[in-house]
C-alpha cells in the first residue's frame, strides 16, 4: 500500500472517531501525521520553554514584589523610630544642681519640681487606707521648689554636725557615708536646713506635708509611685523583697526614682515634715504651705514614706504618721529638704 493511500486511511478513521465523539459531545486530537512529528515535537519543546521562562518571571516578580514589601516596612520602621521621640509625651530628664557651701564642699543634690496640681490623700477604695488621709482635696502647688534628690546622709550631716559640735547621731552599726541619717529629730532636721542655708545663702527648709505627698505621687493616683501593689524590690521596707528588708536602713538610691526624680519616697527612713498633726484633712491648705495652725493638742509632727523597719501598708504615698518633734529619734526616721526657688 502506497504512502498516500495510508495517509487516506488515516483521515478516513479520524473522521469516523471524530464524527462518533461529536454524537457523545467529546473531542479526539487529530492524528498525528508521521511527516509532522518532528515539527510537533518542536513546538511541544517551545512550549515547554515558554512555560519555564514564563515561570522564572513570575518568581522574580514575587521576589521583587517581597524586597520592596520588605524596604517599605524598613523604611516606616526608621521614620517611627526617628518622629514617635518627639510625639509621644515623656518625663524630661531631672533638672539636678547642688550649691557650694562657704566652708568647701556641696549641700545635697536637689531636683528641681514642676509645679501642678494633685489630688492629696486616699480614696475610699484604697487597700490598708484610714481616715486621717482623708477627705480627699485638689492641692496646687504653684511655687517653684527643690526637693532633696535623696534623703539627707550621713556624710552630709556629720558635716554640719562637726562644724556646730553637734554630737552625730548613732548609725546602728550599719555604717555612716551614703546611708540616709537617722537617730535625728525634727528639731535637729530644722536645725540642719538653717546651718545650710547660711552656708549657701539659700533657703532651705523641711518639706510640706502636701509638698511631701506632690513629690512622693510625682503625677500618679496610686497607693505607690509605680501602682497599687509593693512589687518585688522596689523599695526598704519588712516585706518589699529587698535584701534589707526589716535589717537595716539601704545606702541611698538603691531603687528606681520616681518620675520626678527622686529616690526612696517610699521606705528606708520615716521623713519628718513641717507640718504639726491633724487627725484629717478638714480644714486643711490646698496652696500647698505647711498646717500649722489648729494643731492636735499632742503637739505632734508629721512624718511621711514609712520605713525599712514598717510593713508595706505604711509606705503608701497617703499613709501618715506622727511623732514628738523634740524627743522623737530612732532608728527608722530621717529627713529632706526642700529650697524655694525664684519665681
Amino acid at each position: 500500500m502506497s504512502n498516500k493511500n495510508s495517509t487516506q486511511r488515516i483521515q478516513e478513521i479520524y473522521d469516523l472517531v471524530s464524527g462518533i465523539k461529536e454524537a457523545v459531545g467529546t473531542e479526539t486530537p487529530a492524528p498525528e501525521d508521521p511527516e509532522d512529528s518532528e515539527g510537533e515535537q518542536g513546538k511541544a519543546q517551545g512550549k515547554a520553554q515558554s512555560t519555564t521562562d514564563e515561570q522564572s518571571r513570575w518568581r522574580n516578580a514575587v521576589w521583587t514584589a517581597v524586597l520592596i514589601s520588605f524596604g517599605i516596612v524598613l523604611f516606616f520602621a526608621a521614620l517611627a523610630q526617628w518622629l514617635l521621640p518627639s510625639l509621644l509625651p515623656v518625663n524630661p530628664a531631672p533638672e539636678v544642681f547642688r550649691d557650694p557651701l562657704k566652708s568647701d564642699g556641696e549641700g545635697p543634690q536637689m531636683v528641681v519640681l514642676p509645679t501642678g496640681s494633685f489630688r492629696m490623700g486616699s480614696p475610699s477604695g484604697e487597700t490598708d487606707r484610714v481616715s486621717a488621709e482623708g477627705p480627699v482635696r485638689t492641692v496646687t502647688i504653684g511655687k517653684r521648689i527643690a526637693m532633696g534628690r535623696y534623703e539627707v546622709t550621713f556624710a552630709e550631716y556629720n558635716r554640719f554636725a562637726e562644724a556646730t559640735s553637734r554630737t552625730k547621731p548613732y548609725d546602728w552599726d550599719w555604717g555612716r557615708g551614703t546611708r540616709p541619717v537617722t537617730d535625728v529629730s525634727q528639731t535637729d532636721a530644722k536645725a540642719y536646713a538653717t546651718w545650710l542655708s547660711a552656708q549657701t545663702g539659700k533657703t532651705y527648709r523641711l518639706p510640706s506635708e502636701s509638698e511631701w505627698e506632690y513629690a512622693a505621687r510625682a503625677g500618679t493616683e496610686t497607693a505607690y509611685s509605680w501602682g497599687n501593689e509593693i512589687g518585688v524590690n522596689r523599695a526598704n521596707c519588712d516585706g518589699c523583697g529587698s535584701e534589707w528588708d526589716g535589717e537595716q536602713t539601704a545606702p541611698v538610691g538603691r531603687f528606681a526614682a520616681n518620675a520626678f526624680g527622686l529616690f526612696d519616697m517610699h521606705g528606708n527612713v520615716w521623713e519628718w515634715v513641717e507640718d504639726c498633726w491633724h487627725d484629717n484633712y478638714k480644714g486643711a491648705p490646698t496652696d500647698g504651705s505647711a498646717w500649722t495652725t489648729n494643731c492636735d493638742d499632742s503637739g505632734w509632727a508629721v512624718v511621711r514614706g514609712g520605713s525599712w523597719f514598717d510593713g508595706p501598708w505604711d509606705l503608701r504615698s497617703a499613709y501618715r504618721d506622727w511623732a514628738a518633734p523634740s524627743l522623737y529619734r530612732d532608728f527608722d526616721n530621717g529627713f529632706r529638704l526642700v529650697q524655694d526657688l525664684n519665681p
